[in-house]
């Protein structure tokens, strides 16, 4: 596959299909027709048992993708619902989510409904690519064995040249005989007078062409030195991939660092109190700052979960108690935060100065924040 054609696929639109796991075959027709209509797509079958790998895919992609929530008979509306407000909790905007029950039982209006869909989004996709047609190649017959047909024969008899025809074209035929042999001597003449000329032009001195005068005032024309470009500055790369995700695999094998499946997750922000740690406590600046500046084994990058993320480390009992600052804004202006509360599974929204909130960082264990 050539440069051009990456560059193609990873600018095509992103779709994520997600329905009940009993609904798996017509979720890929449909994805094979938005394949076909240049689109990128991801399916996940199972939603209804497994939200976990619809929540990654959000994770990820974030408002990059359209999501496409099928409902049915499998799939009720209030799981639906609570589907739409994971991934809007998760930072996925409305604008991208489709939700609603989807007609299963006709196979051949999945794919113009989802097209639908997308186009009530407004993201209208390209005509469908043709399919590939192969015809078979004509059979060539060798020269040999091409039979040669004679020609058909003229219907049409010849016509008949009248007499008088015949004798005009001979008196014509010798008065041309006359004057040709009459013009022979004249053309012989002249064939020897050019003949002559030519000769004559031939042997004659060639004439020297007169000298110019030359202005030596005239400045020489001074061509501009050829420069070299200026070569371009080297771009520092701070790290390879390579080398973070040797980092992020020692740091894992010490368990100095916790993974969540694509999450990387930091120990809680402690304080020393004697000879003892405790939790640290700090504004929503202060933890903001800790998981900036925070660098554990090599492994750097670190910054505050989102809620979406949040409440996904409370299930998976990386947090358990106290109040967690997150980076979700409570208000258009961001004077206000989100935190959450892990045993209550509540959230709220907390003035950024609260010194009451604790600080637990994650980023994806690739480095693609």
């Amino acid at each position: 596959m050539g440069d051009e054609t990456v560059m193609a696929a990873k600018d095509a639109q992103l779709v994520v299909l997600a329905g009940s796991a009993l609904r798996s075959a017509p979720l890929e027709a449909m994805a094979e027709t938005l394949r076909r209509h240049g689109a990128r797509v991801e399916v996940v079958a199972g939603v209804d048992r497994r939200r976990v790998d619809l929540l990654k895919l959000s994770f990820q992609h974030r408002d990059r993708a359209a999501y496409l929530i099928l409902g049915g008979p499998a799939l009720r509306e209030d799981v639906v619902h609570s589907i739409v407000v994971e991934l809007e909790v998760n930072g996925v905007p409305s604008s991208r989510i489709s939700s609603g029950p989807c007609q299963w039982e006709d196979p051949d209006r999945l794919g113009p409904q989802a097209l639908e869909r997308l186009r009530s989004l407004g993201i209208p996709l390209e005509p469908a690519l043709p399919s590939p047609s192969f015809a078979p190649p004509r059979p060539t017959i060798p020269s040999t064995q091409v039979a040669t047909l004679p020609p058909e024969p003229d219907p049409t008899p010849p016509r008949r040249v009248p007499a008088m025809v015949w004798a005009a074209a001979g008196v014509a035929l010798s008065g041309a005989l006359v004057f040709a042999l009459t013009s022979v001597a004249p053309i012989d003449a002249a064939a020897s007078e050019l003949e002559t000329a030519l000769a004559s032009v031939a042997t004659a001195p060639r004439a020297e062409p007169a000298p110019v005068d030359v202005d030596e005032d005239v400045d020489a024309i001074v061509l501009p030195e050829r420069t070299e470009p200026e070569p371009e500055p080297e771009l520092v790369v701070p790290d390879s991939p390579a080398e973070d995700a040797d980092l992020v695999y020692a740091a894992l094998e010490s368990q100095s660092i916790r993974a969540l499946d694509i999450l990387l997750v930091s120990p809680s922000a402690t304080t020393s109190r004697g000879k003892r740690s405790v939790i640290r406590r700090a504004s929503f600046s202060d933890a903001q700052a800790y998981c900036r500046d925070l660098e554990i084994d090599g492994v750097a990058r670190w910054r505050l979960p989102d809620v979406g993320e949040a409440q996904w480390l409370s299930r998976g009992n990386m947090i358990r108690t106290g109040v967690y600052w997150t980076s979700t804004k409570s208000d258009p202006f961001g004077d206000s935060r989100v935190t959450w509360n892990p045993r209550s599974k509540r959230m709220r929204s907390t003035a950024q100065r609260w010194r009451g909130g604790r600080a637990v960082c994650v980023r994806f264990s690739k480095n693609e924040d």
